[in-house]
């Protein structure tokens, strides 16, 4: 598509998309050149870094720079990233890991081994799946085969969900234990569930200044390391590891080249991996909770430039810490600014389209005689939106009818849009909570507050400078300081709501072991993991704080 056609009406300087990029299958252009294509609802936190992780373990597998930074034309405009990664299919491995049926049942039989081994040859050897011969090499007692089996399926991420077979992942935590979301039948990428939620990471830390940095810790702790996971993992692969059979992928659009989100993600991932202290894979659970929840703030940050005039005033997360049974204010207030920041799509969309409808291009159009054709033709171009109103301009709907009716079909609710991943981001990070009867409202889990903690604390630091940091990266509001801050001067409910809600606060951090009070007046937050990583993570928050 050309840029004339593929050029839809640009928000804050937004980049072109790709010319390669595949939007034929997209019927309405207003979500993606705000946030991107695209941040989807049924790609848990988890899945996003995972798929982030694909493209970052693809290009050390090609010998490529990582994260090669913004890309820029002959006369050194910017343009669009178009990098194509490729994932290992290993399907016999992941035929062994979440098809068979048969090796645990034999396992727990307590025949002797080569009954066992004679039994599961011969149920196994329908599916064709496995070099059979291999395996009984490998792990001559069938009992250390099941084992291995168990152990690796114990780091699958996601476990609880009943996905197929082909959309099961591992932890990440070596090359061997990347594998390639792809159909069932065919076996081909059909982005399932890796939608390019990961995508649209890997871009934001890729256009952050800090991408150099991530790089190098990336490489050291996760894709040089030699994981004795991931040792285990080719063990069972065998001859499959070698043939290195992968599934293409190309990567998506992300709008602005440059943005707040992009720098305060990169500096939670640089902060966390940074911590040599903590386990691998905890530091990749942090990482999966923060990450969505900074894709939550992207959503309503782009949101507020796009449907208000006043860019800079976000509508704070009110984090409700009490956690009472009953309905208080502060509760309230949280779920009010949860129910403006799900509207916040819907707006943004709106003001997208109102902002072309009031421009001088579109009023010319409006304004002409005959205009019918003219104007289905530019909404076409602009907002890849066309409905069947026939061929015969003098019987298609006017310019205003047709801009009217675009409007309406903006504001209707879609599945797997903006908003719903939105909501279902908040539940799958801890960052909200929802009660039958009661509402929604921000409410974190200790696993999103240990992620936050750190990723904003190297030494020991104040509480409520803690406190101050939170509001000034995530619009976290907790505390009555920063209520003020949040509110233009005045408190929305009263100072001792909010004083309870930092006692509430304090007292959680110091249950999960982050916080010592060393008097009534000086309580301070600490981060146990810090020692060795804190000079690094410590240089990163005061360069975005």
């Amino acid at each position: 598509m050309s840029d004339s056609k593929m050029s839809p009406l640009v928000v804050n300087q937004a980049l072109t998309p790709p010319a390669r990029l595949q939007l034929n299958q997209i019927t309405l252009w207003c979500e993606y050149p705000i946030w991107g294509l695209l941040l989807y609802d049924d790609q848990s936190p988890w899945l996003s870094i995972l798929e982030t992780i694909h493209i970052c373990f693809a290009r050390e597998r090609d010998a490529k720079t990582i994260f090669p930074g913004p890309e820029s034309d002959g006369a050194g405009n910017p343009v669009h990233e178009w990098l194509q990664y490729n994932v290992p299919l290993s399907e016999s491995l992941r035929h062994l890991l979440f098809s068979d049926q048969y090796l645990d049942d034999i396992a727990a039989s307590g025949n002797d081994n080569a009954t066992m081994w004679a039994t599961w040859e011969r149920e196994a050897a329908a599916s064709n799946q496995l070099d059979i011969a291999y395996l009984r090499k490998a792990f001559p007692h069938f009992q250390d085969l099941a084992n291995a089996v168990a152990l690796l399926r114990s780091s699958q991420i996601d476990g609880n969900n009943n996905r197929r077979p082909t959309s099961r992942h591992l932890l990440p935590l070596g090359d061997n234990m990347i594998f390639s979301d792809v159909s069932e039948v065919k076996l081909q990428p059909d982005r399932r569930w890796l939608r390019r939620s990961g995508e649209i990471i890997y871009l934001m830390l890729n256009r952050s200044p800090d991408r150099a940095r991530i790089e190098a810790i990336l490489r050291e702790r996760l894709l040089k390391a030699r994981s004795p996971w991931n040792r285990l993992t080719r063990k069972l692969q065998g001859r499959e590891a070698e043939e290195n059979t992968t599934r293409s992928l190309t990567t998506g659009y992300l709008p602005l080249l440059t943005h707040r989100a992009y720098d305060r993600i990169a500096a939670d991932w640089l902060a966390i991996l940074s911590l040599r202290r903590l386990p691998l894979a905890t530091s990749l659970a942090s990482l999966a909770r923060l990450s969505g929840f900074d894709l939550m703030i992207y959503v309503v940050e782009r949101g507020i430039e796009t449907s208000e005039s006043d860019s800079d005033h976000v509508p704070p997360f009110v984090m409700d810490m009490v956690g009472t049974s009953s309905a208080t204010g502060l509760r309230k207030l949280s779920d009010s600014m949860y129910r403006r920041h799900r509207r916040l799509p819907q707006e943004a969309m709106r003001s997208f389209v109102e902002n072309y409808r009031a421009s001088s291009e579109w009023q010319a159009i409006e304004t002409s005689p005959n205009n019918s054709l003219t104007a289905r033709n530019h909404l076409a171009g602009r907002f890849l939106w066309s409905r069947d109103i026939g061929t015969d301009p003098h019987a298609m709907p006017s310019a205003r009818e047709q801009m009217e009716e675009l409007l309406n079909d903006v504001q209707r609710s879609r599945s797997h849009s903006v908003g719903a991943m939105y909501v279902a981001t908040g539940r799958q990070t801890g960052a909200v909570t929802a009660r039958a009867g009661v509402g929604t409202w921000y409410a974190p889990n200790d696993e999103l507050i240990e992620a936050l903690v750190l990723a904003n604390v190297g030494g020991p630091v104040e509480l409520d400078a803690f406190l101050a940091r939170l509001y000034r990266r995530y619009h976290i509001v907790i505390g009555a300081q920063e209520a003020m801050q949040a509110f233009g001067g005045e408190l929305p409910e009263t100072e001792a709501s909010f004083r309870e809600n930092e006692r509430s606060f304090e007292e959680r951090l110091r249950m999960l072991g982050y916080l010592e009070r060393k008097s009534d007046d000086c309580a301070f937050v600490t981060n146990p993991f810090h020692a060795d990583g804190a000079a690094l993570a410590s240089e990163v928050r005061d360069a975005v704080a």
